[in-house]
């Protein structure tokens, strides 16, 4: 999740030709959240901002394009541009000092495995909605508003 200011002054937190290193090779990471929205910014391959109500698009860092929506290869960015003026500052810092303990879990997490054998803490577990796809066993329910 890219939260800071940049501009070009500063070094970017990746480029696109970092990123298609690291794509090619591991092809472990699955979607960037891109808050500040700086067009070829710090994220490079944010090359423009998404809508709540289209937040994703994703990013094809071989073939160095964007596919609108969700499916695809590469990497779903959420660069929602609006987003931070949506949570208050308390509720930031609190949602972040609660998320903290977890985030080692979730990033070590072999995401490729079926939703019952994906180790992760209880209280983050219960708290995934989609898994490779699909809804959750806690979450099957939304189907029948669907």
């Amino acid at each position: 999740m890219n939260c800071i200011y940049w501009d070009d002054r500063y070094p970017r937190l990746i480029t696109k030709r970092e990123f298609e290193l690291i794509y090619t090779r591991l092809q472990k990471l699955q979607v960037i959240g891109d808050i500040s929205v700086d067009i070829n910014g710090a994220i490079e391959f944010t090359e423009r901002s998404s809508t709540p109500g289209d937040p994703v698009f994703v990013y094809n860092p071989v073939r160095d394009d964007i596919i609108e929506g969700f499916a695809g290869e590469g990497v779903a960015v959420m660069a929602v541009d609006a987003l931070p003026c949506e949570l208050p500052l308390e509720s930031s810092q609190a949602f972040s000092k609660s998320l903290m303990p977890f985030i080692p879990s979730i990033i070590n997490a072999d995401f490729s495995v079926k939703f019952e054998k994906l180790d992760l803490p209880d209280e983050i577990k219960k708290a995934v909605i989609l898994h490779q796809g699909r809804l959750t066993p806690n979450y099957e329910y939304i189907n029948k508003f669907l």
